[in-house]
Order: C-alpha cells, then structure tokens, then sequence
C-alpha cells in the first residue's frame, strides 16, 4: 500500500507548490508568459468548475463529490487498488489529483489552473499538475482493466480444452 501513498503524496505536494509558485508568478487574468510562442502559455486562472468549463460555480458540490470518490476509493481499496504496482501507481496519481484539486477548492473556493496549449484557433482549457495526474492515472486505469478483462476472454488454444 506505500506505492499509492507516496505517489499521492508526490501528486499533492507538487500540485501545490507549482501553484503556490504560479500564484506568485503570474497575477490572476492580467498576465501570461509565452513559453513557446503560439503553442504553450502559463496563464493563472480559477476554475469553480469541473474539467473542460463545466458546473461553473459549483465548486462546492464538486468538493463533495471528490470527498464522496476518496471515501469509495478507501472503502474499496482492496479491489482497486490490488496487487500490480502499475495499478497501484494510478490509483496514487488519481488520489493525489483529487486531493490536490479539493485543497484548492476548499482553500479558495476554485481550482488554480495555469497550463495553456493552442492547436491552431483551438485553445486547450487551462489545467493544472492534479488535473493531468487524474487523467493519466485513469487512462492507465482503464488500459489495465481493458488490458485484464481482454486476456481473460481468449480462447484456450490447447487442443485438450
């Protein structure tokens, strides 16, 4: 169970010095930095919503439905957790990014995001360390049960069975 543990702990802890650094950095809606001109931008903006703008202003029903998660996900840990470190390894990133978010929400009452990526007129919504952490521990997640679930229904190829 340390893998999950630390890896959160690594999550929520580098989630929230980068926006404690990125709040004292950038001020909020006035100004962004150019990392790569046209492409990738640090802006400082506060989300009171969910992922891609959506519940804006629903914060706090956001930061009960995260708690609501952390609860099943200790309660059942055992199952979600198991026993491969791969799994394990995205739980702790998905835990972590939770736990990173609900400190902002619960702190300020929003989300400070400040990852920005342009794809031509296309402006990715900005996002932050736990965000990008619970996607890629939920893709790992579903590409390992996808992964499990795939094997289990192959057929035998032995000609006995």
């Amino acid at each position: 169970m340390k893998i999950p543990l630390i890896t959160a702990l690594i999550i929520l802890i580098a989630d929230q010095a980068l926006k404690l650094w990125m709040s004292h950095l950038l001020d909020y809606g006035h100004h962004y930095i150019r990392v790569i001109p046209g492409f990738f931008h640090l802006e400082y903006v506060i989300n009171t919503g969910a992922a891609f703008g959506i519940f804006q202003g629903r914060s706090w029903l956001l930061g009960i439905f995260a708690l609501v998660v952390l609860v099943i996900l200790f309660l059942f840990r055992k199952d979600f957790f198991g026993t491969n470190r791969l799994q394990q390894f995205a739980g702790g990133l998905i835990v972590g990014g939770i736990l990173g978010n609900m400190v902002d929400r619960l702190r300020i009452g929003g989300v400070i995001d400040f990852f920005k990526f342009i794809f031509g007129s296309y402006v990715w919504p900005n996002f932050n360390i736990a965000d990008s952490a619970i996607c890629v521990g939920v893709s790992l997640y579903i590409l390992m049960t996808w992964q499990t679930h795939h094997h289990e229904k192959k057929p035998s190829s032995d000609p006995v069975g």
